[in-house]
């Protein structure tokens, strides 16, 4: 009887020991499981703080759309205003030259 009774004890350590194994994985595991959510948890903070940039710049973009197609409708103007000057310098460069050869040759 004694034999069974030890052979009936050493199953039950065993067991315990199974059990204190498994449940000392489980503890880990909820450890690192709520280590991750802590993770997460900064991740989505950080998201959101990264949508409500992009959501700012977007709006900065649209205004700077606006101000972009404001210009473009006076680029016309602004090219044929170049055009004039340029006009205008090569008429003053022209009469320089035709000054400087008027005194050489006289």
């Amino acid at each position: 009887m004694s034999e069974q009774h030890e052979a009936r004890l050493q199953n039950l350590e065993n067991g315990h020991d199974m059990l204190v194994r498994d449940y000392t994985r489980l503890n880990d595991a909820i450890v690192k499981i709520s280590e991750s959510l802590i993770a997460l948890v900064v991740i989505e903070e950080q998201n959101k703080s990264i949508m409500q940039c992009i959501e700012r710049q977007s709006t900065t973009i649209e205004k700077f759309d606006g101000r972009i197609d404001a210009i473009e409708l006076q680029m016309p103007q602004l090219i044929e205003s170049r055009q004039w000057v340029m006009v205008w310098l090569g008429f003053i460069v022209s009469a320089v030259i035709v000054s400087l050869i008027a005194l050489v040759i006289k």
